[in-house]
């Protein structure tokens, strides 16, 4: 037995189907690789009506709070929740970028026999450029497409190719993340690290710097959300390569994203709270992009995916 066949042995037997829960586990082998992507079918998944793709942030995969499948159920949404690269379980794969995502996507695609139709979409964060890179690389594929605070691109001119950054600080982080990455891996890599061997850590930051405003009353109004947040985080991120996936998010963001943002053509709800200091550039994708249409949330910061999930899908599936 090779690592790949012992890797979909080691899945199969942990494979999970729980009626209360409406959860099931998909594992697709990627063609000509070693390595697999694993998914999570969350909400209706007989019978449904329609079906949603999301693609977390850094951080977070396919495990998502189950509160959510009340929703689901109730309007008979199929969500596949993706496990990225190295997140997971799915394979670590050290060359990833966006546009290799953008072919495993397709291969989800294909392994569900919906490679021939147009499906929804929806992003959030450092997903989000993979999310793109699959429309622009697949642009008959899709029906429309959600993303929820986005990174914006460091390449190129601003603000045709990327945004203009709303403060100094914000500029020479930039110039330091584009030149200077060499220094920044050695303060990163020791905190990342540090993450990886215990959540809690990255709790605190989480906690401190992107969830705030109405994002932090939701966990206040809701305190059994916090642990959860914290065991998603996690699932996701675990040794060997939670540390090592981490790393290549932010390394992927400094690099170009090899399409322009104003390339893609298909619908897109470009949501983004205006608190987010992670993401505050929300506004110019939404100018940007084609066809988009923008929700600005008053209050809400970088959490605004955990608040406000079904409302999103509930805009993007409507006809």
């Amino acid at each position: 037995m090779n690592k790949l066949q012992q890797e979909e042995a080691d899945l199969e037997s942990k494979h999970t189907y729980d009626n209360k829960d409406q959860n099931t586990e998909i594992i697709i082998k990627i063609p000509n690789q070693s390595r697999v992507i694993v998914c999570m079918q969350h909400g209706t998944l007989k019978n449904y009506v329609t079906t949603v793709f999301f693609i977390p942030g850094m951080g977070f995969g396919s495990k998502t709070n189950l509160d959510y499948n009340n929703y689901l159920i109730r309007n008979k949404i199929r969500l596949i929740i993706i496990d990225r690269p190295g997140y997971g379980r799915s394979t670590y794969y050290k060359n990833r970028n966006y546009k290799s995502f953008g072919n495993d996507l397709y291969c989800i695609l294909k392994h569900l026999h919906l490679h021939e139709t147009k499906s929804f979409f929806m992003a959030h964060s450092a997903g989000v450029p993979n999310l793109l890179a699959f429309c622009y690389q697949y642009p008959k594929l899709i029906q429309k497409i959600a993303i929820v605070g986005p990174p914006n691109p460091l390449h190129g001119k601003a603000p045709k190719d990327r945004p203009l950054e709303p403060t100094f600080e914000r500029n020479c982080k930039r110039f330091c993340v584009m030149n200077l990455l060499c220094c920044f891996t050695c303060c990163i890599n020791p905190m990342l690290i540090k993450f990886e061997k215990d959540p809690k850590e990255f709790e605190k930051i989480a906690f401190d710097k992107l969830i705030v405003g109405e994002d932090l009353k939701f966990f206040e109004q809701y305190p059994e959300q916090r642990p959860l947040f914290v065991k998603h985080f996690e699932d996701a991120v675990h040794p060997p390569n939670g540390h090592l996936v981490l790393y290549q998010d932010f390394e992927l963001a400094t690099k170009d994203w090899g399409f322009a943002v104003r390339d893609i053509q298909c619908q897109v709800d470009v949501w983004y709270g205006d608190l987010d200091e992670t993401s505050p550039n929300g506004k110019w994708f939404s100018e940007i992009l084609p066809n988009s249409t923008g929700y600005e949330m008053k209050g809400y910061g970088h959490g605004l995916i955990g608040c406000k999930f079904d409302a999103i899908i509930e805009v993007l599936i409507q006809q």
